[in-house]
């Protein structure tokens, strides 16, 4: 339960993260500006420096947040909801109880309303004005004369700021369904490009299998008949020999194109086709992503150790679980290259009732604070991807009823395990 709701507080700071900044600066300079205003210039019935300062301090640590120490940063979701609760949605309404609900006080806690309904979905909105609203209500009761539980012409304003409450959480609502449907609409849109695209790739595939089949016999008439001395255009024999291993080469090529379209389409619908699914060797897959792995230079391969000695034998596809092992070694090799240091170690071993295969570097790490989003749909740390490598690996570790976790610690290593079920002898055949 407390994981779900830390998780679901981390969600919504990151999906805030570029306006963090920008309301943190506003909150910094505007607490105290608006106390000179408020008190000097146009001066209101009540005001207080103190909570001021206090509003501006929080904001303070909210634009230092990239400056915080590695140990601090998994509690930024907590600080975040803090500078909303107490900048937004506790100050303005104490402000506007004290201040007897006069205008000046009401236009501003509108305006507090509104960046909520602007930085948040509906939930957080209702809960954060809530207990925003209750705090304020509760501190300005205690210091209430006895006998006053509101200040007058509250059952007014009380009618209108619901007004505007529920209007905000309506459109918030509304917002959130338009994304949802551009989401859909991009499935749509993906599965019809993926079967026009599929079409030709079946016919290239197909054709690369038909001259597979009759290439060798073409060619043994062609020696046939260069050995009979007839007149016939030179073809070198190293060219004869790369044709058949090209078009094996150009079938894995389309089945790799294939998994590709698969990949996207599952992080667009969430979801991976698992009818051709059988059983398959860890190694086999591990061996064919190596050789298969476009790497950028001959140093890159040394990188990666692992023991040949070690398998074990899964249910899914391999397919996929290659271009699993493409996505874990593309980012292996990234964070090396980052750190300037290190190396990539794979193995395989049983935990729990799973067949476990750890993939681990020891190049620069993850951030702690981007650790709860790295399986997120378009969400990267590298900002060179495309954010659906990680996404994919779960989206097909999940669908071969395993897991996928991951731990790391800044500076020193990133391990990613994927778990996947002991396959029973009996179930092979």
């Amino acid at each position: 339960m407390l994981k779900n709701i830390y998780y679901f507080m981390a969600k919504t700071s990151r999906d805030a993260s570029s306006q963090m900044i920008p309301l943190g600066l506003i909150g910094l300079f505007g607490f105290p500006a608006y106390f000179v205003i408020w008190h000097y210039i146009f001066p209101q019935p009540y005001e207080s420096l103190t909570l001021r300062l206090i509003g501006s301090l929080i904001c303070l640590g909210i634009v230092l947040k990239d400056k915080w120490p590695a140990f601090l940063r998994p509690l930024l979701p907590f600080y975040w909801y803090c500078v909303l609760i107490y900048g937004i949605s506790f100050f303005f309404p104490y402000m506007l109880l004290k201040n007897d609900l006069n205008i000046v006080w009401i236009m501003s806690d509108m305006a507090g309303l509104f960046i909520l309904i602007v930085l948040l979905d509906w939930i957080n909105i209702i809960a954060i004005t809530l207990i925003g609203a209750l705090l304020a209500y509760l501190a300005y009761w205690y210091q209430a004369p006895q006998g006053l539980l509101f200040p007058h012409q509250s059952g007014g304003y009380l009618f209108i700021f619901l007004f505007v409450l529920v209007v905000g959480v309506v459109f918030a609502k509304k917002r959130e369904e338009a994304e949802k449907r551009k989401l859909e609409g991009m499935a749509s849109i993906s599965s019809i490009i993926a079967h026009e695209v599929r079409t030709p790739l079946l016919g290239i595939r197909g054709g690369a299998v038909g001259l597979e089949r009759y290439v060798p016999v073409l060619f043994q008439v062609y020696e046939m008949a260069e050995a009979s001395g007839l007149k016939v255009p030179e073809i070198r024999k190293v060219h004869r020999e790369a044709i058949v291993p090209m078009l094996k080469r150009i079938q894995a090529e389309v089945d790799s194109t294939n998994t590709v379209i698969d990949m996207l389409l599952a992080n667009v619908n969430k979801e991976v086709d698992n009818r051709a699914y059988s059983y398959f060797s860890m190694k086999d897959c591990l061996l064919t992503a190596l050789a298969r792995y476009p790497f950028t230079s001959n140093t890159e391969p040394s990188l990666i150790h692992y023991d040949e000695s070690q398998d074990f034998t899964f249910y899914g596809s391999d397919i996929l679980m290659v271009h699993v092992l493409f996505n874990l070694i593309k980012n292996g090799l990234y964070f090396v290259a980052k750190a300037g240091k290190g190396d990539i170690t794979i193995s395989f071993n049983q935990e729990n009732g799973f067949n476990v295969l750890h993939f681990k570097d020891t190049g620069s790490g993850i951030d702690s604070k981007e650790m709860p989003f790295i399986f997120e749909r378009f969400y990267t740390t590298t900002g060179v991807g495309t954010g659906i490598g990680l996404a994919f690996c779960k989206n097909v570790t999940e669908s071969f009823n395993g897991k996928i976790r991951c731990q790391s610690v800044r500076g020193e290593f990133t391990e990613f395990a994927i778990y996947l079920p002991i396959v029973k002898e009996g179930n092979k055949s």
